[in-house]
């Protein structure tokens, strides 16, 4: 019996945007309104009343722009975004379930139109990479739009997308002055769903190219360039930072299942979570990377760039704490603690943590203590 939603796993996806609400993802009152909808039913009744719900933001939001109200239009498009988001999650494996696509493509075309209608206006972008291209959106800080300000790259995990990404971070970081680049990267989001490009380990190849890209944006500051990873991507933003030397700073929150060592991460990735029922569609076979045979090892200690962890404490270290402090060490002096998640809340936002992060990269490097928690 979950919190919100009576089945367990509808209530882990469910939930997720409670955490946007801050940031114009999702009112209390709808989510809850979905969770009755919802009731007792199955996967299907889980989409559809996402869906549902999502269609009935859209429409209101498309009747808006169509009247000029320009900020109340943006507003329902991107809360759509989040609802449509949110509908396939348990949907996720093989063969692809047609109403995943469909409804990416809805929570897609959501985004864009919510986006477009900023001030100035935000267009999809597309970053080259290794022959093709990664979908991407270049946010920049709110009141400093034409100014040369510090960056922050966002990289997803496994099962979230773009819209994730706005909602978790980007709202709060461009909102301390900071421009935003996010992505779906190989295996997440568009890539996934669309593409079925396979997630991969050398994630410091992806980065090397988003680097690249946002180089050639005129108002990004190249010395101060940061790069922030949750869930999945707790993991892939430090292995990324060990081999992309541009970066002047990383986080990594909520990082992956506790116990996973390194070497393991990417081979669970796919696979069911917090002991959810086999009767569930086969989420380990799910279009993903396959890297059987790949074991991701960390490269050298990520000694050249700043680091903030953000996770929960233990009483006991486990071995993923532990491979944090020892291995994705910061400069000499820079000490990491795994803050107590409810602690964290309290005192600032996850979005809010994340947007200070740049902080780090102005100081002179290796000379530097950084205390968290």
């Amino acid at each position: 019996m979950g919190l919100i939603f009576k089945d367990d796993l509808h209530n882990e996806f469910g939930t997720w945007p409670l955490a946007y609400i801050p940031y114009g993802g999702a009112d209390f009152g709808e989510v809850a309104a979905v969770a009755r909808a919802v009731g007792e039913g199955d996967d299907s009744a889980f989409y559809d009343a996402w869906v549902k719900a999502a269609d009935r933001l859209a429409a209101e939001g498309q009747a808006l722009a169509t009247r000029g109200r320009t900020v109340s239009a943006r507003e329902l498009f991107l809360r759509a975004s989040c609802f449509y988001s949110a509908s396939y999650h348990p949907l996720y494996g093989k063969p692809v379930d047609p109403r995943l696509v469909a409804a990416f493509r809805k929570q897609i075309d959501a985004f864009n139109k919510g986006l477009a209608l900023r001030d100035p206006p935000v267009a999809p972008l597309r970053i080259p990479f290794e022959g093709a291209s990664l979908p991407a959106y270049f946010i920049p800080a709110v009141g400093h739009e034409s100014a040369v300000r510090p960056l922050v790259i966002c990289t997803n995990g496994y099962d979230a997308s773009v819209t994730d990404m706005y909602f978790a971070s980007v709202v709060a970081v461009t909102a301390r002055g900071y421009h935003c680049l996010v992505f779906d990267g190989p295996g997440q989001g568009e890539m996934l769903i669309e593409h079925s490009t396979a997630l991969r380990p050398d994630w410091e190849a992806v980065i090397r190219s988003v680097v690249d890209f946002a180089l050639t944006i005129s108002i990004v500051d190249p010395t101060r360039i940061a790069l922030s990873g949750w869930s999945l991507g707790g993991y892939l933003a430090p292995r990324a930072a060990s081999g992309e030397h541009r970066l002047g700073a990383y986080s990594r929150s909520w990082p992956v299942e506790h116990g996973l060592g390194p070497s393991s991460l990417l081979h669970k990735a796919g696979s069911a979570r917090r002991g959810r029922s086999k009767s569930r569609r086969d989420r380990s076979t799910a279009p993903r990377a396959d890297v059987a045979g790949h074991h991701p090892q960390p490269q050298t200690a990520v000694d050249h760039c700043p680091a903030r962890i953000l996770g929960e404490r233990r009483r006991k270290p486990s071995r993923l704490s532990t491979l944090h402090r020892n291995v994705h060490n910061g400069p000499p002096g820079c000490t990491h603690s795994l803050p107590d998640a409810d602690h964290a809340r309290r005192r600032r936002s996850a979005g809010g943590q994340r947007a200070d992060l740049l902080r780090c990269a102005a100081l002179p490097q290796r000379t530097h203590s950084i205390q968290f928690g």
